[in-house]
């Protein structure tokens, strides 16, 4: 478990964002709908607005508060987690989510500070007082060296038996062949 790196955020990012751009999309189509087909404005329109934000705000804190990852995140083996090791309470969560808004602001330096901190900890990380940890997974030829190592005798293998739909089958298929030469005598 470490810190995770600046990349592995950028990669969880990019998933998170195609995860919330799809969902976006399906929020936008009941605006739609009352609209008869015609497209949105979003710059005039409050209640839009106000309905994509939430929707935002309830991927990312939800799923903070909830596991402590995004799917994304999940993908690139990242957790957010209190320094008890616990999944961020909802106001930690949301303290994170607006602090991670702000990181965005200036070019993305509260993401870049993390290569600067003592603690390889961004603006949000700081701010709500949570980190995001890497936990890699364990490689599946870990597991298959295990079970080499550990001397376990490979299970023995049963007789090959036919399952009743596929006994099935080969009758139907003997008696189409049975009628097919009855008809050519």
């Amino acid at each position: 478990m470490n810190v995770a790196s600046l990349w592995r955020r950028f990669g969880a990012i990019v998933y998170d964002s195609l995860l919330v751009v799809a969902l976006l999309f399906l929020t936008t189509i009941p605006f739609i709908a009352i609209r008869a087909g015609e497209p949105v404005d979003s710059s005039g329109n409050l209640a839009y607005q106000i309905t994509l934000s939430l929707v935002i705000y309830a991927f990312f804190v939800g799923f903070w508060a909830r596991t402590g990852c995004t799917l994304g995140m999940q993908s690139w083996g990242l957790r957010v987690e209190t320094r008890e090791r616990q999944a961020p309470s909802v106001t930690q969560a949301t303290v994170r989510f607006v602090a991670a808004a702000v990181s965005w602001l200036p070019l993305g330096l509260g993401f870049f500070w993390q290569l600067w901190d003592k603690d390889s900890l961004t603006w949000h990380d700081r701010i709500s007082g949570t980190r995001l940890m890497y936990y890699p997974k364990k490689k599946a030829w870990e597991g298959l060296q295990a079970r080499k190592k550990s001397r376990l005798k490979p299970l023995p293998q049963k007789p090959h038996q036919q399952k009743p739909i596929q006994q099935l089958a080969h009758a139907i298929q003997r008696e189409q062949c049975n009628d097919q030469q009855q008809r050519r005598r």
